[in-house]
């Protein structure tokens, strides 16, 4: 179980004279928190944040859990280290952003997220981009990219968002079909769109069909698109050189058939029906839909974001909402470094605590050390 020790300094006064007789007072030195004027140690500081933003557990929680232990600590008070511990965990926001765009793929999605307003809850969002790909090292030889994940809290979806955070990123971007990505994509960013997407369509439109009804026209793209994924199952462990030539070969023979059947049974559909939609969504798309078959750096869906979205989706049924812009971009800073520690199988309490214990007085022209993917414990 969770112990907590209250750490006394006591800090000496000195009179210190020199050899001309001037003296000055001057008081020892004494490890204290990394916050200015508080008393959170860097493990309590971790501690409450995980607890928040992996685990799950609001501050309110949290602050009847210290109260049985014996320690009174308010929800505001909480609040307070929540929101000015991630601003100081904030400086390597720009460091982690660089990485995501040193990759060649970039996933990337987002969810929505109450804010809380002057006398009204609006509808906000968090976005995700997740470092992704495989790069040729100094050997020749594929390396992965090592996993990161930015999160972005934003008041509203505008495109504007997503634009601000590729910048001048050239490559490809997993993402679905939403607009505020086509700027992106007509200055250069390659669209690659999700496979999960078009067979949730179909997969909807089985579902809603009455019980024991004969199979149909979405039993039937069900099947074509599985065997996409059978063939992408055989090639998980695959290098982007042999992934790229059976895809060249087996995917883009099912890919073809596939197109041909769509296109020879939507005519036959109404247009605004279930149906009808997947089958219009699948055709508009098929361009972004088909880009991962002429490369093998590439995964079919966009399922890598996706599940960067789950602990966003889960928080926000147990804290409900964010009760400002603050917040909002306190979670984006938590999530951003708690989800990177946990891709790359580090143990996010024990990064966040060295991390905050060496942040203060760490040189500001090398916060990549701290990024997790990069990160050593203190000695």
């Amino acid at each position: 179980p969770a112990r907590l020790e209250e750490i006394q300094n006591v800090r000496l006064k000195y009179r210190c004279e020199s050899a001309d007789g001037r003296s000055t007072v001057r008081t020892a030195t004494a490890q204290g928190s990394p916050l200015l004027r508080s008393n959170a140690g860097a493990g309590l500081l971790a501690h409450v944040m995980v607890s928040k933003y992996l685990d799950h557990c609001p501050l309110a929680r949290q602050s009847r859990i210290f109260a049985r232990q014996g320690v009174a600590l308010s929800r505001q008070t909480l609040c307070d280290w929540v929101l000015d511990a991630t601003e100081l965990l904030a400086v390597l926001m720009p460091a982690l952003q660089r990485h995501v765009h040193a990759s060649p793929v970039i996933f990337t999605d987002d969810t929505t997220l109450s804010l809380q307003a002057p006398g009204k809850t609006i509808t906000a969002r968090m976005w995700v981009y997740l470092a992704g790909g495989q790069q040729k090292d100094d050997g020749g030889q594929w390396q992965q990219v090592a996993p990161a994940a930015l999160y972005d809290f934003t008041a509203d979806r505008s495109g504007t968002h997503p634009r601000r955070i590729l910048g001048a990123w050239r490559g490809y971007l997993q993402a679905d079909d939403y607009s505020g990505y086509h700027a992106s994509f007509r200055e250069g960013v390659t669209h690659v769109a999700c496979w999960a997407h078009v067979r949730r369509k179909f997969f909807d439109v089985l579902k809603a069909a009455p019980k024991g009804a004969p199979p149909g026209l979405a039993d039937d793209a069900l099947r074509f698109i599985g065997l996409i994924y059978r063939i992408e199952r055989r090639l998980a462990e695959a290098d982007p050189d042999v992934r790229l030539r059976v895809r060249q070969g087996r995917t883009r023979r099912v890919l073809t058939a596939f197109h041909r059947w769509l296109a020879h049974h939507q005519p036959t559909l109404l247009p605004r029906s279930p149906l009808g939609r997947a089958f219009a969504y699948a055709l508009s798309n098929w361009t972004a839909l088909t880009v991962f078959a002429d490369s093998g750096l590439l995964a079919p869906d966009n399922n890598t974001a996706e599940r960067a979205m789950r602990p966003v989706a889960i928080s926000r049924k147990n804290w409900l909402f964010a009760g400002s812009p603050r917040g909002g971009r306190a979670a984006a800073v938590a999530l951003s470094l708690i989800e990177t520690a946990r891709l790359n199988g580090i143990e996010p309490y024990a990064y966040l605590k060295d991390v905050l214990t060496r942040l203060p007085g760490h040189r500001m022209d090398r916060l990549d050390e701290l990024l997790p993917m990069n990160w050593k414990p203190a000695p």
